[in-house]
């Protein structure tokens, strides 16, 4: 079954929520998070509020700089 814009766009946002809470919990600030992710920190904003399509790819950056796992930025 095919996911409509909305649905897609709920989804960025909520990971995009996601990725925001963990990283203020381990205290970093978004372009302390973008160099661990080796990412650009217009990107962790537009991630955080949802305006970007994140990649699988990012993703994993993210959660290797936050030091989680896939499945726990899933969570």
């Amino acid at each position: 079954m095919p996911v409509s814009k909305m649905e897609a766009d709920n989804m960025l946002i909520w990971v995009g929520t996601g990725i925001a809470q963990r990283r203020k919990f381990a205290g970093l600030s978004c372009s302390q998070l973008a160099r661990r992710s080796h990412l650009k920190t217009d990107v962790i904003h537009r991630l955080e509020s949802g305006e970007h399509d994140l990649s699988l790819r990012e993703l994993y950056a993210i959660a290797r700089g936050l030091g989680a796992t896939l499945g726990e930025m899933l969570h």
